[in-house]
């Protein structure tokens, strides 16, 4: 069954990108459109891959996809506001030269609730506190955070986008006139 994290939003999205038959998707209850389309996947030979969103190449992966919990909209607003407060502990650690001391019993401590907070990645505080913890030398192997592929895309896209702003120089060519009160 698909998990009860995924939006109608997303599900009603999911069929038009993949061409899923659903009848009457758009008048029915969330419940009901996640039954009818779990059939209609189960149903189908075969689905197109999708490169530009969700990065699904068969059946198979869509189906993995739906029944797990969806990466953001399964947290809570508490459980979401716990993991930035961790992040933010994690961050005053690493700004403050590495001291364990106000937030941390250990380094296995630290270790854990940086594991923890990586599958969240799809935050943005996730992702800026485990670059940071990157630098310290007390942990050995550097933790990834886990980002959905629709995160990763929207990522590399805001990343060209700066790169060819910021690396570019710009000639007009023309008359120029200064006015001088």
């Amino acid at each position: 069954m698909i998990h009860s994290s995924h939006s109608r939003k997303d599900l009603l999205e999911l069929c038009d990108i993949f061409n899923i038959r659903v009848d009457d998707k758009f008048n029915c209850s969330k419940k009901v459109l996640s039954e009818r389309m779990y059939e209609s996947i189960k149903r189908a030979r075969g689905l197109e891959p999708d490169e530009k969103n969700y990065h699904l190449k068969d059946k198979k992966e869509l189906l993995e996809y739906l029944e797990a919990p969806h990466q953001t909209k399964s947290l809570s607003i508490s459980e979401k506001q716990e993991i930035i407060k961790y992040c933010r502990q994690i961050i005053f650690y690493c700004d403050n030269n590495y001291v364990l001391e106000p937030h941390f019993e250990s380094v296995e401590h630290l270790n854990t609730i940086a594991v923890y907070i990586s599958n969240f990645g799809d935050i943005s505080t996730v992702r800026r506190a485990l670059e940071k913890l990157k630098y310290d030398k007390k942990i050995e192997t550097i933790i990834e955070p886990n980002i959905s592929a629709k995160v990763k895309k929207e990522l590399e896209k805001q990343r060209r986008l700066k790169c060819c702003e910021m690396n570019s120089l710009r000639v007009r060519q023309g008359p120029i006139s200064l006015k001088f009160d």
